[in-house]
C-alpha cells in the first residue's frame, strides 16, 4: 500500500492511487470520454472531477467541475467522441 501511494500524484493523495499520470483538461474532456470509450470511475476533488478512461484506468484526467454540464461542453465533447469513432471504422 505504502508502495501505489508513493507513486500516486501528490496532487491527488489516496485518490490518485494507481495514476501514472494526470492530465487537466477542458469540461468537454469529460463527455468526449463518456461517448468514447466510457468512464471507468471518477472522484470528485475541490471543485475538479477526477476520471479514469475506460481504456486506460492508469491515466488520470483532472476537469473542472465549473462548466462541465454547459449544453456547449457537452455538444463538443460527443461530437469529438462520434468524430473519433468515426475515424476508427
Amino acid at each position: 500500500m505504502a508502495g501505489l501511494l508513493a507513486r500516486a500524484p501528490p496532487a491527488l493523495g489516496f485518490r490518485g492511487i494507481g495514476c501514472l499520470s494526470v492530465y487537466s483538461s477542458k469540461p468537454s474532456e469529460y463527455w468526449f470520454w463518456k461517448g468514447y470509450k466510457g468512464i471507468s470511475s471518477e472522484v470528485s476533488l475541490d471543485d475538479r472531477i477526477i476520471i479514469r478512461p475506460r481504456v486506460d484506468s492508469r491515466v488520470c484526467v483532472s476537469i473542472p467541475i465549473e462548466g462541465r454540464d454547459d449544453p456547449k461542453s457537452i455538444e463538443r465533447g460527443y461530437f469529438d467522441a462520434a468524430c473519433a469513432i468515426a475515424g476508427e471504422r
